[in-house]
């Protein structure tokens, strides 16, 4: 085989992997902007008209951001044909969607008003309290997050919520950390000055409050009477 063949099907072979790992969307940009705005004004019909014109760039970066995310997880739903996908009419989808797109809006424009709009929109469709102020994972999912409060803590990667989370402060102000993934299953709490390691699952029903959490642990019963055992990797099933 000559050089430059060779090099031709290096080539080809990068340009596969490339089209492999691109983002496949049941929308495109343009229509996901305007689909979205036609929500915006359905649900907020003041005088400040959102246009799908207006909101296109950060819909594209905002999908740049969900492909990086999407790419990272294993579940059947986050992947098509070995790549990334994005369905608009997947509720866990399209929560996430409208978290990273809430805050691009929030910290690329002095106009809060559009932000504010999906805000109360992921609300009002998903039930999840996120406001767009809070710096959510890179990477992680949702599932079924009717009921989930996300305050301002410190988020780390891989992690997932399921329904009824709460992640917030005591009366102090003094909000948790997450230092590497976690799984919060339904009904769990994380309140006030904690610092979670990596691989910490808060089992269902449970909370902790001003209770740090090593490496490696499951949490299990309410405050004060919380019980930890070490934790099974359930990491390797959900991301990669």
């Amino acid at each position: 085989m000559s050089e430059s063949i060779y090099w031709i099907i290096i080539s080809m072979l990068e340009i596969l992997n490339n089209k492999k790992n691109k983002l496949i969307t049941t929308l495109n940009p343009a229509d996901i902007s305007d689909y979205l705005a036609i929500q915006c004004n359905n649900f907020f019909p003041d005088k400040k008209i959102v246009k799908g014109i207006d909101i296109i760039n950060y819909v594209k970066n905002v999908l740049d951001k969900i492909e990086f995310c999407f790419k990272h997880v294993t579940l059947n739903y986050y992947n098509k044909n070995g790549s990334p996908f994005f369905n608009h009419l997947n509720s866990d989808h399209y929560c996430i969607f409208l978290c990273y797109l809430a805050r691009e809006i929030y910290t690329n424009k002095e106009d809060i008003s559009i932000s504010s709009k999906i805000f109360l929109l992921n609300k009002a469709l998903h039930g999840i309290d996120s406001f767009y102020g809070i710096k959510l994972p890179d990477i992680f999912i949702v599932c079924h997050p009717l009921g989930t409060v996300l305050g301002n803590a410190v988020y780390a990667d891989k992690m997932v919520f399921y329904q009824n989370v709460t992640v917030g402060s005591t009366t102090e102000g003094v909000f948790p950390k997450f230092l590497g993934s976690t799984i919060l299953y339904s009904n769990s709490s994380v309140i006030g000055n904690c610092v979670l390691g990596k691989n910490v699952i808060i089992g269902a029903n449970s909370s902790i409050i001003n209770l740090n959490i090593q490496d490696n642990f499951t949490v299990l019963g309410n405050y004060p009477n919380n019980k930890l055992i070490k934790s099974k990797n359930q990491f390797e099933k959900i991301f990669k």
